[in-house]
């Protein structure tokens, strides 16, 4: 039997970008066509190059190793948690093509072998492996609907990123339609805090800037704001820069309770969308 390198690399090609298309879609990882292309052509490349080392019994290990490097070219991911449940993910729609695969050359009757490292091979015509692939993109398409649909109806969560001068707070936003607070001033919509550790943050940032009279924080204010046990002032402040869902925003920041009862960092405001 003769292999070209050419139909090894094209099909590699075509296997490892639509398993990375999905999981960027999946998991609506931001990032740009380059970094995907880069990403398939690396994995491609060394998937090429392993069966030449003759690894035997290490081939599996080998390719769990190129999936974990696969996943971190493709990067997008602001946790190790994100990085690991994206290399997961991975694996599961890698099981799941292959499956796919199988599952035609068995029912066309095509002889295939499972290799040691749970690679097929098969002298099956060039538009099996394609139709394969075709029905596992159609499942895909319709499995990134249905996730992407579960995720819009279910989650209010959004992940949030502030920047005061050199300092950084990761935080977790709970987008609630009941606050739709604004500064009568700027116009500006009104984030609040709800957690200790958003509390503390900015609470040391205010402290700073008092003892070294440059304020890291812009136009610290109080205003009125009407709630449920009656009407009380708030702390407001401008920060040098609020990203929520990937996107800069323009808000201001209330010092609310610490210890209330949202399981977040922020009550995200209404209007800030």
């Amino acid at each position: 039997m003769t292999v070209y390198i050419e139909s090894v690399f094209a099909n590699n090609f075509v296997f490892d970008f639509i398993l990375l298309l999905c999981v960027k879609k999946i998991a609506r990882l931001k990032v740009t066509k380059l970094r995907l292309v880069c990403a398939t052509f690396f994995g491609t490349a060394v998937a090429v190059f392993l069966p030449l080392l003759n690894l035997g019994s290490f081939a599996l290990a080998a390719k769990l190793c190129l999936s974990v490097g696969i996943v971190f070219v493709l990067g997008g991911y602001k946790t190790k948690k994100q990085f690991f449940a994206n290399l997961l993910l991975f694996w599961g729609l890698t099981f799941g093509m292959g499956g796919t695969l199988v599952g035609i050359y068995f029912l066309t009757k095509q002889n295939f072998a499972l290799q040691q490292d749970l690679s097929v091979v098969s002298n099956s015509p060039l538009i099996l492996f394609a139709g394969g692939l075709l029905v596992f993109g159609f499942v895909a398409k319709n499995l990134v609907a249905y996730v992407n649909s579960k995720k819009t109806n279910v989650t209010f969560e959004y992940d949030v990123e502030i920047t005061v001068k050199n300092k950084k707070f990761v935080a977790k936003g709970f987008l609630d339609s009941g606050n739709q607070l604004c500064d009568t001033a700027t116009g500006l919509p009104v984030v609040i805090t709800t957690s200790k550790q958003s509390h503390l943050f900015f609470s040391a940032l205010l402290a700073e800037g008092v003892s070294s009279k440059q304020p890291l924080l812009k136009d610290p204010r109080y205003i009125r704001v009407s709630t449920l046990t009656g009407n009380k002032k708030m702390l407001v402040f401008g920060v040098d820069k609020f990203v929520a869902d990937g996107k800069e925003r323009a808000v201001l920041i209330g010092l609310g309770d610490k210890t209330c009862c949202f399981d977040c960092d922020l009550l995200l405001n209404a209007k800030m969308f």
